[in-house]
């Protein structure tokens, strides 16, 4: 049995479909303004006609610009859409070994600081 590949809508990555999330976006295609043409602009100034001149009228104060926008289905990967991330067995001793790095790099700037602030305070008294 064949799978289709699947491209990550943000980081590009590709992958069979049943590795990635399907989420359903939405999208800004396109926008429109109520607008006039010149013989409504022509009636409206010359001739008095009200609809036209109600219309430029609305095309110039009137706040009345539509938005369109559509529903979108976009694929993305695990890491990308927050789940969980299916290593393998080095990559997960590889992450494991830099949580442990990390774990040790916060305790010895923990340690240095009390350190610093010790001799700090034995500095004060010696003085």
């Amino acid at each position: 049995m064949s799978y289709t590949k699947r491209t990550c809508h943000k980081c590009g990555y590709r992958d069979i479909q049943p590795n990635m999330v399907q989420k359903t976006i939405t999208v800004d295609t396109g926008s429109s303004k109520a607008a006039f043409d010149k013989k409504s602009l022509f009636a409206a100034t010359f001739l008095d006609d009200k609809k036209a001149g109600a219309q430029v009228h609305k095309s110039i104060f009137a706040n009345n610009k539509r938005k369109y926008t559509r529903n979108k289905t976009v694929y993305e990967c695990r890491d990308c859409a927050g789940g969980w991330v299916q290593r393998s067995k080095l990559g997960e001793a590889l992450h494991k070994f830099d949580v442990f790095l990390w774990k040790l790099f916060v305790r010895a700037f923990w340690i240095m600081v009390i350190f610093l602030c010790i001799s700090f305070v034995m500095s004060q008294q010696n003085v």
